[in-house]
């Protein structure tokens, strides 16, 4: 079940998320690389503070913590993992915006896999 603060952080990860995608077109690759290390901090912050702690935001925490240094030396690496994270938020924003509109309590996650 969502909350109007687990919407706020879903909301505010999917902008950075993005952010740093646009980055790698307008300035060095190490903009993307604060920008993902924020949503990492930013996560392990909120799941601190609150006992509520996103299923999907978890995940993603996990898959980032895990892939973030091993594609920093390489910008087109860098370039397609962001791709892929920006996909995985983009479909997780579009279950969330389904569900939301069809009045569903619980909302379908999407795998992280791959």
């Amino acid at each position: 079940m969502s909350t109007p603060i687990a919407d706020t952080v879903f909301e505010l990860c999917v902008y950075l998320v993005s952010a740093a995608r646009g980055g790698l077109d307008e300035s060095s690759s190490a903009n993307g690389f604060r920008m993902i290390e924020a949503v990492s901090r930013f996560v392990a912050a909120c799941e601190t503070a609150s006992e509520h702690t996103d299923p999907f935001l978890r995940e993603i925490k996990a898959y980032i913590d895990e892939h973030k240094l091993k594609v920093t030396g390489d910008r087109a690496a860098f370039a397609v993992w962001l791709d892929e994270l920006l996909r995985r938020f983009a479909a997780e924003a579009k279950a969330r915006n389904l569900a939301a509109g069809s009045g569903e309590s619980s909302l379908p996650m999407t795998p992280l896999g791959g």
